[in-house]
Order: C-alpha cells, then sequence, then structure tokens
C-alpha cells in the first residue's frame, strides 16, 4: 500500500526490514524484487534473488522471476527493436539479434513474435549461448500458463524439434 501510494524508498525500507525479521519468508524478497523491476533496478533485483539462501533461490516462483528479469535485462542492454529488424534484414541468420528482439517483443507484451524468434534461434543452435532460448521459452510458457494457446502450440513445436 506504501508503494501504491508513491513511497518507494519507505516500502523498500520496510521490506528490507521485514526480510530481516523474517528471512524464511520467500514472498518478501520476490515482493521486493518486483517492486524493484518496477522501478526500473533489475540489476539488484536480480542480485537480491541470486542471494537468497539455497532452498529460496530454487524455489518456482523465485525461477520464475529470474527468468523475465533476464529476458528485461537482455532488452535493456540491446539495441533498439528498429535496430535489431535492420540487422536480421542484412544477415536473417544472426542468432543474437534474433534472441534480443525476442526480448524486446517479450517485454512489450508481443509473446507470438517472441516465441517464433526463440524457435528459429532453437532450430539454428539448441546451446546457444548455454541454451538461453530454451530457458527464455520456458520462462514464457510459466507466465501464460499450460492453457493458454501459445504454449500450446509451441510446446508441440519444441517437442517436434527436440525429437
Amino acid at each position: 500500500k506504501i508503494y501504491q501510494q508513491g513511497n518507494t524508498e519507505q516500502a523498500m525500507t520496510l521490506l528490507a526490514q521485514a526480510i530481516i525479521e523474517d528471512p524464511r519468508n520467500i514472498r518478501l524478497p520476490l515482493t521486493m524484487a518486483r517492486l524493484m523491476v518496477g522501478e526500473g533496478r533489475s540489476e539488484e533485483a536480480e542480485r537480491l534473488l541470486t542471494n537468497m539462501p539455497p532452498e529460496q533461490r530454487d524455489d518456482a516462483q523465485t525461477k520464475l522471476l529470474r527468468g523475465e528479469i533476464a529476458l528485461l535485462r537482455v532488452k535493456e542492454q540491446a539495441p533498439s527493436a528498429e535496430a535489431l529488424i535492420t540487422a536480421l534484414n542484412i544477415d536473417e541468420n544472426a542468432l543474437e539479434p534474433r534472441y534480443q528482439l525476442a526480448a524486446h517483443y517479450y517485454v512489450d507484451g508481443n509473446y507470438a513474435q517472441a516465441m517464433r524468434l526463440l524457435l528459429e534461434v532453437l532450430q539454428v543452435d539448441r546451446q546457444f549461448q548455454q541454451g538461453v532460448a530454451h530457458q527464455a521459452l520456458m520462462t514464457m510458457f510459466t507466465v501464460l500458463g499450460d492453457e493458454h494457446e501459445l504454449v500450446q502450440d509451441y510446446r508441440a513445436r519444441l517437442r517436434d524439434l527436440f525429437h
């Protein structure tokens, strides 16, 4: 509620105190990380999640948020979507701009385009950057849920690719 009233720093301070008082409550650092992301502090959020105790770091919600932050960070560090499209027009086989453009699309809510590009990366190199395209797809599947039409479609496509 404090955050919704615009008192970001006070909300962060209260969350930090709550984390110290109740270190086993996984919801507290996840909430703090989400607030950090909302404030454009994704690097700090990523550090917070990385420094959680192992049992919390391996939690499904933590992994999901880390996956979302990873895609956000790719977009933040990548050239503009327009520059990436130009790069792909010059070299249609380039994987890095394809992956970066997928991150742009995901963060902007264009899940179909993001998934299409990630699948294209996987079709060329399944282990591109230690499997980041596959990890990104798994994050998107989790975010959208098993019943989502895109998830069902791209799970089938992924299955066909790997078998």
